[in-house]
């Protein structure tokens, strides 16, 4: 049989979370935190795979690390999601905008298309 997975607080499957939504948002390895952190590879791992919990002084590491506080690692406040993206303004936009009634929006721009709508037999 193989090894039974050790299960960590639901407090740090969050800080892992955090914490590997972080690494991915600056494009770090486990070997990158790792270097970090002054650990080896392994010891990132176990912590990845919530085999291990995280230690208090590694979060705050990593927080310094990436210019935040611990805080802010672990609540998901980095700047990076203060604000909406373009792509996310722009869709709130046109759902408005389709909200609203505005069908302009349509991808084909049948002349036709309103007269077919309008026509009793619909053909």
């Amino acid at each position: 049989m193989g090894k039974r997975k050790n299960q960590t607080s639901e407090f740090n499957r969050r800080i892992n979370q955090r914490i590997l939504a972080e690494a991915g948002i600056r494009r770090l390895s486990a070997r990158d935190i790792a270097r970090q952190l002054g650990k080896s590879p392994s010891y990132v791992t176990t912590r990845y795979n919530e085999t291990v919990e995280w230690l208090p002084a590694d979060v705050e590491k990593l927080a310094h690390a990436w210019n935040m506080t611990p805080e802010e690692l672990i609540a998901g406040h980095n700047g990076y999601h203060s604000t909406q993206s373009v792509v996310e303004q722009q869709l709130q936009a046109v759902l408005r905008k389709i909200n609203s009634g505005d069908l302009a929006l349509t991808a084909n721009h049948d002349p036709n298309k309103q007269a077919e709508s309008e026509s009793e037999d619909g053909c």
